[in-house]
């Protein structure tokens, strides 16, 4: 009976763990001048990280309605990124990346300014939410990698560009 279980398991785990990678279409690699770069083949775009967080980062994809009450409202496709603290994980930053309408609707809707990354020429447009404030404590490995991710924040903004 073990035997069985463990060669149909083998048959049903490998195909699932190969659509997995195939879904999973982000990439943090070293893009030739020492940054690690973010790619989302999905989303459209790529960034370089702050060094400071490099391996330490998840990446979490999803997608959610502009009018959550409205199945015809359009889709905004968001991406987090979070740090894997030592001790417990903290939300670094939001990507979301939607039409030039729902971004229109979205500023006459809310308070908060995210900021806009920029608009693709196929009228797709990626805005962010940077972290507010350290969520380690001072003096701490995580604290001191957050300060220079934060610290690092323009550069990364500036390294931002759309793929397609």
């Amino acid at each position: 009976m073990v035997r069985f279980i463990r060669k149909y398991a083998i048959l049903f785990i490998l195909p699932l763990f190969l659509l997995v990678i195939s879904c999973f279409d982000l990439v943090a690699n070293r893009n030739g001048v020492g940054s690690p770069e973010m790619m989302s083949e999905q989303l459209g775009f790529t960034v370089d990280l702050p060094d400071a967080v490099e391996g330490k980062l998840n990446f979490l994809q999803s997608k959610h309605l502009l009018d959550n009450g409205d199945p015809n409202s359009e889709t905004i496709n968001t991406l987090n990124l979070v740090y894997r603290g030592e001790k417990r994980d903290a939300n670094l930053l939001i990507f979301e990346e939607m039409s030039t309408d729902a971004w229109k609707k979205m500023q006459q809707e809310t308070s908060s300014a995210p900021l806009l990354l920029g608009t693709s020429d196929s009228g797709r447009v990626v805005i962010a939410y940077p972290l507010q404030s350290n969520p380690y404590e001072a003096g701490t490995a995580d604290a001191e990698a957050i300060d220079q991710f934060c610290s690092e924040f323009d550069s990364m903004v500036g390294s931002f560009r759309f793929t397609r």
